[in-house]
């Protein structure tokens, strides 16, 4: 029997070549190379909370809301705000009171040690008085308060102002803490207005945030950084005050600004721009009604970039006392409610809780092959 010559003609396959130059993989394969990127420890989630609660002393706080609500202490309502999703794992307070007008001293002090009493397991941290006010720091997660200082950051003038810093961790990874208030609104805007900035920007020559800044700058840039306070800018409404805060990243390279894009003070008056009532919709919460009080987004959060890790970033804006309803009278019986109501929300205080979810992400490590080995390529953040 003749074979067809079909196959006969057949061309024969050439075996794979193989690359006489082996790369230089280590026995196991990939488990192995895996183990080859930089040793990058892991940092945990951190959950800040800055909140500026008007006059905080634990006179006013062991107060009943007297207006609207008359069966609610002041200080239950900010512990239920506290409490409300998300959680933090540290709380900024702002103007803990440091004298009364009586000449009282410590009555903010005892304030912080009733919440931190109440919100077990925590810790704090109280900075010595700046003026009348001190800033108080609770802990309520994982992170502890390491030590903390005062940054001096006073300027002549009306504009005497000190910042706080507080270190905490979490084991052996450490987070830098700044918290500021800041001058008068119109202390601020007119300090801008009168002091123009190169290429169209507002300087901030020898202002309390600028000599806040260039001592931030000057923390250990190899751990997180978080900077917050009430700036007392109209970032919203000015365009000038926002470039004005945002200019703020000339002092601290890498800072980020956490855009929230949301008003967090209140208004004094339950009033419009016309000077008419703001009355509850038919049917509306107290929560959503409470939201159309909102004045300027004077609370801001800066965070620094880490050369070493990718951080994204959360914001909310919490409401206050959004656990009652608005009594079931008819609006036309309730002109002065409104007002009513307002007061009883600046009972607890004129501004509103900022948090911000920190998350730390590892870069993922880029392997590269050279024709030879197999190597790790420094990621590019």
């Amino acid at each position: 029997m003749v074979r067809s010559s079909r196959n006969s003609n057949r061309k024969k396959k050439k075996p794979h070549t193989l690359i006489k130059t082996k790369p230089n993989i280590p026995p196991g394969g990939g488990k192995n190379v895996i183990d080859a990127r930089p040793k990058i420890p892991s940092y945990p989630d951190l959950t800040f909370m800055l909140w500026n609660i008007r006059h905080f002393s634990i006179k006013k706080q062991q107060k009943q809301i007297k207006i609207y609500f008359k069966d609610t202490y002041l200080l239950n309502e900010i512990i239920k705000t506290i409490k409300t999703s998300p959680v933090p794992d540290v709380v900024n307070i702002l103007e803990v009171v440091a004298n009364s007008a009586k000449g009282d001293s410590g009555t903010g002090v005892v304030g912080i040690q009733q919440l931190v009493e109440t919100l077990k397991p925590a810790s704090q941290y109280i900075t010595p008085p700046t003026g009348r006010e001190r800033y108080g720091f609770i802990g309520l997660g994982h992170w502890n308060f390491k030590e903390g200082t005062l940054q001096n950051c006073e300027t002549a003038g009306k504009f005497k102002r000190t910042a706080a810093k507080v270190k905490i961790s979490h084991g052996t990874k450490n987070c830098n803490l700044v918290s500021f208030h800041a001058p008068a609104p119109k202390d601020m805007a007119d300090y801008i207005k009168s002091n123009p900035g190169p290429n169209e920007l507002p300087g901030i020559l020898n202002n309390p945030l600028q000599l806040v800044s260039e001592k931030v700058n000057e923390l250990d840039k190899e751990i997180p950084l978080i900077f917050a306070g009430d700036f007392n800018l109209k970032v919203i409404d000015d365009p000038l005050q926002r470039r004005f805060l945002q200019s703020l990243r000339r002092y601290i390279p890498g800072l980020e600004f956490i855009d929230h894009g949301r008003k967090t003070s209140l208004k004094s008056k339950a009033t419009d721009q016309d000077g008419n009532f703001i009355l509850p919709k038919p049917g509306e919460n107290l929560l959503t009604y409470t939201r159309r009080f909102r004045s300027h987004a004077y609370d801001q959060i800066f965070f620094r970039k880490l050369e070493k890790y990718s951080v994204s970033v959360r914001s909310v804006i919490k409401n206050l006392i959004s656990n009652f309803d608005i009594p079931p009278q008819t609006i036309a019986e309730q002109k002065g409610l409104s007002s009513d109501i307002l007061q009883a929300v600046l009972k607890i205080s004129d501004h509103l809780p900022v948090v911000a979810q920190f998350r730390f992400h590892r870069p993922k490590p880029n392997f590269v092959f050279d024709g030879e080995s197999l190597r790790v390529k420094k990621p590019n953040l």
